[in-house]
């Protein structure tokens, strides 16, 4: 039950030489102890006002005050209590460290709870979106849904997709719950009142059965290997720069994948066991033999390649070697430098003949917007046209979902 007290203070009492009364404050075991000596000491009421009550989170609170006099006091603190006790059933948002913002709020969830192998992500992610802006200013307690509902809303009309609109909802609800599990906020999770945005499902950029062998064949020996065990298992980038000659076993005829770059995990949390097509024999005794240390696919020292590697941009020029482009622009170098361009987009790279100056026109390959990640979307879409079910496409490829 709320109440109202005034704290009691000890004071040591002396006389000094010239007669004159001298009072010290003292702890309550030192008073104890002077009182045993037989000196004087003195306990007196201080001037304010304290109220005590039961908090948020259940704890007991004692907070000095303006009040005047007790009743002033109590119905203070009979207040703080019955709002401590709305914000425990979600009926008020809970403010919870008064001294803490929205942004060091992030800081200490990228410090204390963020796992080590997305620090790098989502740091960026947050500054990029959260920390920069006035938003990380706000106290948790102001942190609402209509507030960061704008916050999106500025995103939206600066052109994000709703997928890094979501991204960020999910990250920022999912900070909110560690908060609350740390004892850092008690209160409703402001994200949970934010409507998730609707998203456009993406297609993506694959390669067809026929492609697959020109593909190889235009990739360099260097990675070669690589890309045929990316094709034919359908892994990660993660988990193929993982892989090691021990994860290979040629006698069983199967690949187990358990890591992602230096984790020790993959990311779905689980070890996959594969069977590997005949097809991909080859390729794999090469990178074994290749290979002069325990990993299957290294680096030229010897360690896993990092997630700094840039593969999207390998990939591209692979299927621009292969003769595989989005299609071929034709542009008219003389019309250009006469401040007239003229580009026409065919999909072959017959010869052509600019229609304003009848020069020859200039082709250049286009590549397709292929990342590395889409040679694994192929994997899924050439089981799935060989006939097999979604949730067959799922577990071969490691993952909860067909999509």
């Amino acid at each position: 039950m709320a109440s109202a007290y005034k704290r009691e203070f000890l004071f040591h009492i002396t006389r000094g030489r010239a007669g004159k009364l001298s009072r010290r404050r003292v702890t309550k075991a030192e008073a104890e102890r002077l009182r045993a000596a037989g000196e004087r000491v003195e306990a007196r009421e201080g001037e304010r006002w304290y109220v005590r009550y039961r908090d948020a989170a259940g704890a007991w609170r004692d907070e000095r005050s303006t009040a005047r006099t007790k009743a002033e006091a109590l119905r203070l603190a009979r207040d703080l209590e019955r709002r401590a006790e709305r914000q425990r059933h979600g009926l008020e948002p809970l403010p919870g460290d008064p001294g803490m913002s929205l942004g060091e709020l992030c800081r200490w969830w990228l410090k204390e709870k963020c796992p080590p192998a997305s620090v790098k992500r989502e740091e960026s992610r947050l500054r990029n979106h959260v920390l920069e802006y006035p938003i990380a200013e706000l106290p948790l307690g102001r942190v609402t849904a209509i507030r960061f509902e704008e916050r999106l809303r500025e995103m939206e009309l600066a052109g994000y997709s709703a997928n890094t609109i979501n991204h960020l909802r999910v990250v920022v609800s999912g900070i909110f719950k560690r908060a609350g599990k740390a004892g850092l906020w008690y209160g409703p999770n402001p994200l949970e009142a934010v409507e998730p945005r609707r998203e456009v499902e993406r297609v993506y950029v694959t390669l067809r059965a026929h492609e697959v062998a020109k593909f190889l064949a235009a990739t360099p020996p260097q990675w070669r290997d690589l890309y045929a065990c990316t094709l034919y298992l359908g892994l990660r980038k993660g988990e193929v720069f993982a892989l090691r000659k021990s994860d290979v076993d040629l006698t069983t005829m199967t690949v187990t994948v358990h890591r992602s770059y230096e984790r020790s995990t993959t990311k779905g949390g689980h070890v996959d066991t594969l069977p590997i097509h005949p097809q991909l024999v080859p390729f794999l005794v090469h990178a074994i033999a290749a290979s002069s240390s325990e990993y299957m696919f290294p680096r030229s020292d010897g360690k896993a390649h990092t997630t700094a590697i840039n593969m999207a941009r390998h990939t591209r020029a692979i299927c621009i070697r292969a003769g595989l482009p989005e299609g071929y622009d034709h542009h008219c170098r003389r019309c250009k430098r006469n401040g007239t361009p003229h580009v026409e987009r065919h999909p072959d790279h017959k010869e052509r003949r600019c229609p304003t100056c009848g020069a020859r026109l200039w082709v250049t390959a286009i590549p397709r917007p292929m990342r590395f990640h889409d040679l694994r979307h192929t994997y899924g879409t050439l089981l799935a046209q060989a006939g097999s079910t979604g949730c067959a496409c799922s577990g071969r490829c490691g993952t909860g979902t067909s999509r």
